[in-house]
């Protein structure tokens, strides 16, 4: 029985990424690659028009675009932070070949290597973003689960470097990060999620997106719309 060859190389795909946003810029090969997901994407809807399909796979590709150096290149650790800092709780990053970095928490003024601790966890969050050397680590931020993952810039998606995270929490209070292992204060930097998962992501929401614009929630399902709700909505009718 004949496989059917995958659209797209996964790991190629992510290497080509890597490499563009290592460069800052998009390569020629990665916008074909955009042009490819967003197409084979699209073969999951129906459309009742060509051309309607046609919008929606550039209104993905405009997405992949938009928001393209947003996803994770390198090994990274992710903490899911469950309270609130408290004075003297500390983030410690060993980053191999680089060398050792401290953050700590503190509730009255800082100094270089401390953050502050603000009134709620993702503002305390905010602060020690603000603490730490982007050059060598990237951030992110996910203030809807108030989780941070760093990434390892230093030394890319290599398995065969372990840079790892240690985390010193007060031992008087309810847990600091939410972990498999109990009491477990340190991290291993792990291999990213694909680039291509993201990406299809990113592609699935824009054409959704389209979708939506060329046949609105509430016409579905045989609703109807009267001549006056047709003079007055916004909703993408024009005025008859």
């Amino acid at each position: 029985m004949a496989v059917k060859k995958a659209y797209l190389d996964r790991h190629e795909f992510h290497a080509e990424l890597t490499k563009c946003k290592r460069a800052k810029t998009l390569s020629r090969a990665a916008i074909d690659m955009f042009k490819i997901l967003c197409t084979e994407v699209s073969k999951k809807y129906y459309f009742k028009y060509e051309a309607d399909r046609d919008d929606a796979i550039a209104s993905a590709i405009y997405d992949c675009y938009k928001y393209w150096e947003n996803f994770k290149e390198s090994n990274v650790v992710q903490l899911k932070i469950m309270r609130n800092f408290v004075d003297n709780e500390t983030i410690i990053l060993d980053i191999a070949n680089v060398g050792k970095f401290t953050y700590i928490a503190k509730s009255a003024s800082v100094r270089k290597g401390e953050f502050q601790i603000s009134d709620t966890p993702n503002k305390t969050i905010t602060n020690l973003i603000a603490a730490v050397d982007k050059a060598i680590m990237g951030v992110y931020h996910d203030k809807v689960k108030c989780k941070i993952t760093f990434m390892d810039h230093m030394n890319g998606f290599d398995l065969t470097i372990k840079s790892r995270l240690m985390v010193k929490p007060s031992p008087t209070n309810e847990p600091l990060i939410s972990t498999k292992v109990k009491n477990q204060v340190e991290f291993s930097f792990d291999e990213p999620p694909n680039g291509f998962s993201y990406f299809t992501s990113v592609v699935d929401k824009g054409i959704l997106k389209s979708i939506n614009r060329i046949n609105p929630k509430h016409l579905r399902n045989g609703m109807v719309v009267s001549l006056s709700q047709a003079n007055t909505s916004s909703n993408g009718l024009f005025n008859l």
